[in-house]
C-alpha cells in the first residue's frame, strides 16, 4: 500500500508539470500504472529475497562449521604422538642389539609411568 501512494505521488508530480500540461490522459491511467509498477515491484521482491538470503545463507553455514570441533590433530597430538614413535623405536633398537639390560630398565620407567 504504501508502494501505491508513493508512486502515485510521484506520477502526480510528474504529470502535473507544465510539460505535461499538453497531454491529456484517462482519469484512471495512473491507476492502471500503478498496478502494473505494483506486480512489477511484487515480483522483484523475490529475488531481492533471494540475494540477500543466499549469501546469509551461505554465512550461517561457514559460522556452524567454524564453530563445530574440527578433526584436525592439534599441537599436543602431534607431541604426544612424536612422543610415542621415539619410545618404539628406541624398543626395537633394544631387541635388534639384544640388550637386556636396556630393556629391562626401559620396561621399569614404563611400569612405574614416568614414559
Amino acid at each position: 500500500m504504501k508502494k501505491s501512494l508513493f508512486l502515485a505521488l510521484i506520477l502526480s508530480v510528474v504529470l502535473a508539470s507544465p510539460v505535461f500540461a499538453i497531454l491529456t490522459l484517462p482519469e484512471n491511467a495512473v491507476a492502471s500504472v500503478l498496478v502494473y509498477t505494483e506486480d512489477l515491484f511484487d515480483a522483484i521482491g523475490a529475488f531481492i529475497w533471494l540475494a540477500i538470503g543466499i549469501p546469509l545463507g551461505f554465512y550461517v553455514i561457514h559460522r556452524i562449521f567454524r564453530i563445530m570441533p574440527s578433526s584436525k590433530k592439534t599441537k599436543v597430538n602431534d607431541d604426544y604422538f612424536e612422543k610415542e614413535e621415539r619410545e618404539y623405536q628406541k624398543v626395537e633398537r633394544m631387541i635388534e642389539k639384544k640388550d637386556r639390560k636396556e630393556l629391562e630398565k626401559w620396561i621399569e620407567k614404563f611400569g612405574k609411568g614416568e614414559i
